[in-house]
């Protein structure tokens, strides 16, 4: 029993490979037609490159961190993500047909050319936060002229977007603004009720006051005890200069014990002013956090404006829509001009030295 053929030997004992002249020009003229095609006719390969924008390359970075606006809450990475989801979204396509009027000059229905789109526009990301959009064509303009629409799409939208966001954050911080500023009058108004009442203009200082009237009387009590000590060397007890000495020392000592009764209620003892003093520091501290908080939220709003006026500038275009100078190979005739070429050699080869078995069968 003879072994079977190979799969070369079958082709290369087939009829319509049998004679040698006839397969060398059959081959060859097929491989030269498919390289043909493979050149001709010229696809051009259109490209845009964009990049996620940052606030600090505007030269607001520095405005809008006072501000407290200019934060991306997705993130580098997923903002490039968010960006090719939007590039690829229905929406994005549905502007880039309606701009350029696709369904008129693809000569499509407009579910058609969605598709014709999504499956001819290619979105993706390269390194260094680079977004590029590109689409192979045999028209350069029309090819060009799509991937700058999708540019401009992704941007509008990423804009439309920025400002939702923002109009949500103004929201939000009206309602804080006037809810710190009611704050901020009851406790105004608590502190000015208190001022009225207490009759001190500032409670605090008058507390420094009288904490320094004391030292002050303790100082003139040695100052006066020292007087009286030398009159006494010099007269006796009934002399004048002594009883006056005295009696000023009598008089500064009972203003000192006045001054340090912390019970004494008559109106400017040292234990209403503490306790008063206490009352309007507690006061004066929400009138001073109220205000910082009413502030705040009045810089946060004001930044909601610059982010309002910066929300086209999301995206930046590295390299306008242009067309890639290098040569457009066709792939599929090159491939297949190579596999004719692989097949025209490996049916030589098999025919100069052929298989031991394979020669036998033949």
């Amino acid at each position: 029993m003879m072994p079977p053929l190979s799969v070369v030997g079958m082709i290369s004992h087939h009829p319509w490979f049998g004679n040698d002249r006839i397969r060398r020009v059959s081959l060859g003229a097929l491989a030269a037609i498919c390289l043909v095609f493979g050149f001709f006719p010229q696809k051009y390969h259109a490209i845009v490159s964009l990049s996620p924008s940052d606030p600090k390359s505007l030269g607001l970075g520095d405005a809008m961190s006072q501000l407290g606006s200019g934060t991306n809450v997705f993130g580098s990475q997923a903002a490039l993500d968010l960006t090719v989801k939007i590039g690829r979204s229905v929406n994005v396509r549905r502007t880039v047909i309606k701009q350029l009027n696709l369904t008129q000059k693809l000569g499509k229905s407009e579910l058609e050319t969605l598709r014709w789109l999504s499956d001819n526009v290619v979105i993706g990301t390269l390194r260094g936060g680079i977004i590029q959009i590109e689409m192979t064509r045999r028209d350069p303009e029309l090819a060009r002229s799509i991937v700058g629409a999708y540019a401009d799409a992704i941007r509008d939208q990423l804009a439309i977007i920025a400002r939702q966001q923002t109009n949500y954050k103004r929201t939000v911080l009206e309602q804080l603004v006037d809810q710190a500023a009611g704050r901020l009058e009851r406790a105004q108004a608590a502190y000015d009720v208190f001022r009225r009442s207490s009759g001190y203009g500032d409670p605090r200082k008058a507390l420094a006051g009288l904490s320094e009237r004391a030292p002050a009387l303790e100082q003139a009590i040695l100052e006066k005890q020292k007087v009286l000590d030398t009159y006494k060397k010099f007269a006796t007890d009934k002399n004048m200069q002594v009883r006056s000495a005295e009696a000023e020392l009598s008089a500064l000592r009972r203003q000192l014990a006045q001054a340090q009764s912390e019970r004494a209620s008559e109106t400017g003892t040292l234990a209403q002013v503490i306790g008063e003093g206490t009352k309007a520091t507690k006061l004066k501290r929400e009138v001073d956090i109220s205000k910082d908080l009413y502030y705040s939220y009045q810089r946060f709003l004001q930044g909601t404006t610059v982010e309002d006026r910066t929300s086209d500038a999301n995206m930046r275009i590295l390299e306008p829509a242009y067309i890639d100078p290098a040569r457009q190979l066709n792939k599929g005739p090159i491939a297949l001009a190579a596999i004719l070429i692989l097949l025209a050699l490996t049916i030589e080869f098999y025919g100069m030295r052929p298989p031991v078995g394979d020669a036998k069968v033949a």
